[in-house]
């Protein structure tokens, strides 16, 4: 049979900003970055959006990337920009249908982080169908948890596995088409939380590597099925997250 593979990639952008973290040569364009390192679908977190829209200089650097094609859900306000609000999407150099979206319950919590008074803003993600001549279609989602260690809160509290419980439950509802879950996870116990409350084989591409630059390996691209072959890897960007790409081998259609 013949296959194909594709790259996806997660990208928390942190609404644009260079992080405090960053020294100025690790300032780059978000077109920079994408040509630099081509993806066939980005999954985004923390996006800008003003009135509902979509950050416009966003969108024309992935455009002018190649990535052309975007499903978005803005999910709170923003902690970077009062004027604005946060949320996730999906670019892609495929067309994208049957958009789907899902807003976490919200357990709210309340902190001060780093002498800051924070609030838990929602968290959730948007999804949409892909589909690639010859293969069987895709359904992306392009996922933003909750940083409830920000919070002091482990990963042992009730309040994540109600969570999890929560995430695994919609991520596992049937579907016709393969399944890929991309984003900031904000938990490192992805896998063993899949394995408790997940139904499918969930294929986990990144593993365990660093995805921050403060230490944590936050990021993951999981499969709902597993890839004959997949590798993966991650490049230090303006944001405190990596860009982390996985490319994986597609599943090509069965016909009877």
């Amino acid at each position: 049979m013949r296959r194909a593979s594709v790259r996806i990639a997660t990208w928390n952008i942190l609404g644009r900003r260079v992080a405090k973290t960053k020294m100025p040569a690790d300032d780059g364009s978000v077109h920079t970055i994408i040509a630099r390192h081509p993806v066939d679908i980005l999954c985004l977190q923390e996006v800008h959006f003003h009135n509902g829209t979509p950050d416009v200089q966003l969108v024309r650097e992935l455009a002018s990337a190649g990535l052309t094609h975007f499903t978005w859900l803005s999910l709170s306000e923003s902690h970077l920009d009062s004027s604005a609000s946060l949320g996730v999407g999906i670019a892609s150099r495929y067309p994208l249908s049957g958009r789907q979206e899902h807003v976490l319950s919200n357990p709210g919590l309340r902190a001060i982080v780093r002498g800051e008074h924070w609030v838990l803003h929602d968290k959730g993600m948007v999804g949409g169908v892909i589909q690639i001549p010859r293969f069987r279609p895709l359904r992306v989602c392009s996922l933003h948890l909750f940083p409830f260690h920000e919070f002091g809160v482990g990963e042992d509290d009730d309040r994540v596995d109600k969570m999890w419980a929560e995430f695994w439950k919609y991520a596992d509802a049937p579907d016709d088409a393969e399944l890929v879950l991309a984003g900031d996870f904000n938990q490192e116990r992805k896998e063993s939380a899949a394995k408790r409350w997940g139904t499918r084989p969930w294929s986990f591409c990144l593993g365990h590597p660093v995805t921050t630059s403060f230490g944590l390996a936050l990021d993951e691209i999981a499969t709902s099925w597993s890839p004959p072959s997949a590798r993966s890897w991650s490049v230090p960007t303006f944001s405190d997250h990596h860009l982390a790409i996985a490319e994986v081998d597609l599943s090509p259609l069965r016909i009877s």
